[in-house]
């Protein structure tokens, strides 16, 4: 198999050296070279521009430049071929200039030999080729780094940074911006000894949480050699998204809790009305009073419809909800004079108002306050809250109902001097299928539907409802719908805060 010859650039402005060199090379068996002679400085220069040499024989002294200009030239121009330099006269310090200004040897031209003259080639071209190779892989290691999603930091046996990317650099940045004396990192980093500065970094560490609210995770392996690599995870969002899950996965048992409740419940809630429809026609269809003109099925006859009524209310409730949370609930919005859908919503709580001697008033700001909105689904809103508050009160107390307008949004109140709640209790009487007294002999009867349902009918108005309350303090709903159509299909407005109750 041939082998392309070594391409040597020699720069020397001595013909009888030259005609020496190429002797020497001539008498080199193994390898053949191909040699190019520049007499000039300027020359070696011009051909190095081509890119095409191997290696670089450079006199050192050529007329009133040396090989270190030509080092730093070949270096400018990005050549990256080794170069030799060639010296009549060399001394120790020559040598180590050469060296230091990267020559890769430095030969004496009385003691040059064709053997010395090979060897030299051949240890500075491999010396090239394995720099070169160590070049490309740190690049290959550093954009690998650089890449690489964590935060990589190397140090060796004495504590010292060695290598690193940039989002270790940011961790640092980070950690150097929580220590009390708030000073910045140095501007070489290399060298710097990292425990010292952080001594967080001296072990392995789950879970860091910064001044700016990041988490870190950090990774210490040590090495067998006495140093250790770190790698730092940036886990905020992970730790967010598990929070997150936490709190879906709470709220998911929370909620199957509470629909476990609800059908305890509603099982005792339906068969109370059924039982009674059952039994009362069983009474009326046996006879069991006498014949069918007998005054006492007139009563029966009341005991079913209302047990009916109770029941269909409870069954339309159930059935609001899901269409509301299906976004299937129809509504036809308008205007709306709010005193007419109190009216009709006082008309359905005045039979158990009543019986209780619970008072209820109206106290509109304005005689024509208005909403805009489903006039049915606002009345529903009226008689859940007015048939909560008057359940809820004390034998012989008042419910009072407040409006008024608040910009383009038209504010009510509903507040009632009752058993009141604390602040679990509301959360937990505005969701769906939850009470606040969950024990099936509660003191309050109901399905847990009233509330939820309000709510659920204000925020389909673009509305909101917020409840203030307080232990035997009484409790006052604030409900906000918009006055006009242009309030309705803006986003919702701030809710005006509840009126603070005292005791």
């Amino acid at each position: 198999m041939s082998v392309e010859p070594v391409k040597i650039l020699l720069v020397e402005d001595d013909e009888d050296d030259y005609l020496l060199t190429t002797d020497l090379l001539a008498d080199i068996e193994q390898f053949k070279y191909d040699l190019t002679w520049a007499p000039k400085f300027e020359d070696g220069v011009a051909r190095l521009r081509e890119g095409v040499y191997d290696i670089c024989l450079v006199d050192f002294r050529i007329g009133g430049r040396t090989g270190l200009d030509f080092v730093q030239e070949a270096r400018e121009l990005g050549c990256r071929a080794p170069v030799v330099f060639l010296t009549g006269m060399g001394d120790r310090e020559m040598d180590i200039a050469a060296m230091e200004a990267g020559a890769s040897d430095f030969l004496q031209k009385s003691e040059l030999t064709s053997a010395t003259l090979d060897r030299a080639i051949r240890y500075s071209i491999n010396q090239a080729r394995d720099r070169k190779f160590l070049e490309e892989r740190t690049v290959l290691l550093q954009a690998t780094l650089d890449n690489t999603g964590a935060g990589i930091g190397a140090i060796d046996q004495d504590g010292c940074l060695v290598t690193w990317n940039d989002r270790f650099v940011s961790v640092l940045e980070k950690l150097a911006a929580d220590r009390a004396e708030g000073s910045g990192l140095p501007p070489e980093l290399s060298g710097f000894r990292l425990c010292e500065r952080f001594p967080m970094l001296q072990s392995s560490c789950e879970e860091l949480e910064c001044v700016d609210g990041t988490i870190l995770s950090i990774n210490r392996n040590n090495i067998a050699e006495g140093g250790a690599v770190i790698v730092c995870h940036d886990t905020t969002q992970q730790k967010q998204t598990e929070h997150a899950l936490r709190h879906a996965k709470q709220h998911a048992e929370e909620a199957n809790r509470a629909k476990s409740a609800f059908f305890a419940n509603i099982s005792h809630e339906l068969r109370t009305p059924l039982n009674a429809i059952i039994g009362f026609a069983d009474l009326i269809v046996g006879q069991s009073q006498g014949p069918i003109g007998c005054p006492d099925y007139e009563g029966y006859v009341g005991f079913i419809r209302e047990s009916g009524t109770s029941l269909l209310g409870l069954i339309n409730k159930t059935i609001d909800l899901a269409r509301i949370e299906a976004a299937d609930y129809p509504l036809e919005r308008g205007e709306i004079n709010v005193a007419d859908s109190l009216g009709a919503a006082l008309r359905l709580v005045e039979a158990v108002a009543n019986e209780r001697k619970v008072r209820v008033t109206a106290d509109l700001a304005v005689p024509e306050l208005a909403a805009f909105g489903d006039e049915t689904a606002v009345s529903k809103i009226f008689s859940e809250l007015l048939s909560n508050a008057v359940k809820f009160s004390e034998e012989g107390g008042s419910v009072i109902v407040s409006g008024a307008y608040d910009g383009a949004m038209t504010v009510l109140r509903v507040t009632d001097r009752g058993i009141g709640m604390e602040q679990a209790e509301i959360d937990r009487a505005l969701s769906p299928f939850a009470q606040v007294d969950q024990k099936l002999a509660r003191q309050y009867e109901g399905a847990g539907l009233g509330l939820p349902l309000a709510k659920a009918l204000v925020e389909i108005h673009n509305g909101s409802l917020s409840i203030d309350s307080q232990r035997h303090a009484g409790t006052t709903i604030t409900v906000v719908l918009p006055t006009h159509a242009s309030a309705a299909a803006s986003p919702k407005s701030s809710t005006p805060q509840p009126v603070p109750l005292t005791t």
